[in-house]
């Protein structure tokens, strides 16, 4: 035991000094053993969609068929993830997302023209599951509701509903007089001139009156239920990144097909398989994974996890010039069992929405 004197003295070569010193190397190494690596953390905002009424007479705006999501990247490393929808009622643009630490990016979900409207005014439409959002930071799924609106298109029905109407009327009364005319104009004509006139009278009238039905046929309009909402209306124009831009692609500006498809096995290889994940397409994905009863990530990464190693024999460029890239490939798998089996596979490539980076787009 220390002498009293000594307890609380902290000056160099002193027990009291020792102590400090011991006390401060714990609490160092404690820090450093609970400290975790940067993470990327998917944040949404907010956590269910509102459309508002929607009108399909009117463009859709804020809050009348178009909601906003904003995506938050609450970690400290890169951010990548993509929006599948599950709905056909729904668009989005950007699907994609690519945000560094504290960055956020608003995405916009436009209710489509695709279903039979529902003329219940404050009818009540929607859905849980509007979308699953993917991302290496963690998933999230997202629901979303509108409101029928139907009293714009109840008035601007009104007007073209009482024009067909009287271009019906009027047509009835046109033809009315039209057979009453090849009536009384049949009697004089059998009796000056015989049965043949006839037909040829018939056949002249009945062209007069083609040609006046279509004189009064009204202009039919150019808007019909049923069309998609035009791209242009989403503000930032024609989503470019939806339509990939295929080979041949800048050959400075993207990795050799060849090489990046030995890389997604490679990566496999490796087990990590959120990376692996994300170098295929979104078509890839939805055919591989989706509709399995759990998160699709979650399926992909349980069927390779059987595979205990994967090689790669050849992997061979068919064409360059091709329109993708079609690649003949040749791998050979051991499973975790010890058992071994090989497959002769046909791969396309794709260019993705993000410049410099390719995406498969098919393994058969």
């Amino acid at each position: 035991m220390p002498r009293p004197s000594e307890k609380y003295d902290f000056s160099q070569n002193t027990p009291g000094y020792q102590r400090l010193q011991n006390i401060r190397w714990y609490n160092f190494l404690m820090i450093i053993r609970n400290a975790q690596p940067p993470q990327p953390i998917l944040a949404i905002s907010p956590p269910s969609l509102d459309f508002g009424l929607v009108n399909y007479a009117a463009e859709p705006t804020e809050g009348h068929g178009i909601a906003t999501l904003t995506v938050t990247n609450d970690g400290d490393r890169m951010l990548v993830g993509r929006i599948a929808i599950q709905v056909s009622w729904v668009s989005v643009y950007p699907p994609d997302f690519r945000l560094s630490p504290g960055e956020s990016s608003d995405h916009l979900f436009t209710v489509r023209r695709v279903n039979q409207l529902t003329w219940n005014s404050g009818h009540k439409l929607g859905s849980e599951f509007v979308a699953l959002i993917n991302s290496n930071g963690g998933s999230e799924t997202i629901g979303g509701y509108y409101y029928i609106d139907n009293k714009e298109i109840e008035k601007k029905k009104s007007p073209f509903t009482r024009r067909i109407l009287g271009v019906v009327a009027l047509a009835v009364l046109i033809t009315a007089a039209i057979l009453y005319f090849v009536l009384y104009s049949d009697r004089q004509i059998l009796e000056m001139r015989g049965t043949e006139n006839v037909s040829a009278l018939y056949t002249q009238l009945a062209e007069t009156i083609l040609s006046d039905i279509a004189l009064n046929e009204p202009t039919p309009s150019r808007t019909a239920p049923g069309i998609v909402l035009p791209i242009a209306n989403i503000p930032g124009g024609a989503p470019s990144g939806e339509e990939a831009t295929f080979t041949p692609w800048p050959q400075a500006d993207y990795p050799d097909p060849e090489s990046f498809v030995r890389s997604y096995y490679d990566t496999l290889n490796a087990r990590n398989y959120s990376l692996a994940w994300w170098m295929l397409s979104e078509k890839v994905q939805i055919a591989c994974c989706y509709n399995k009863g759990v998160n699709p990530i979650d399926y992909f990464t349980t069927v390779w996890s059987e595979i205990s190693d994967i090689e790669v024999v050849y992997a061979y460029l068919q064409n360059p010039g091709e329109n993708p890239a079609v690649l003949n490939i040749a791998i050979n798998y051991t499973n975790e069992d010890g058992t071994k089996s090989q497959y002769d596979l046909r791969v396309e490539v794709i260019s993705s929405s993000t410049q410099g980076t390719l995406l498969i787009d098919l393994i058969q």
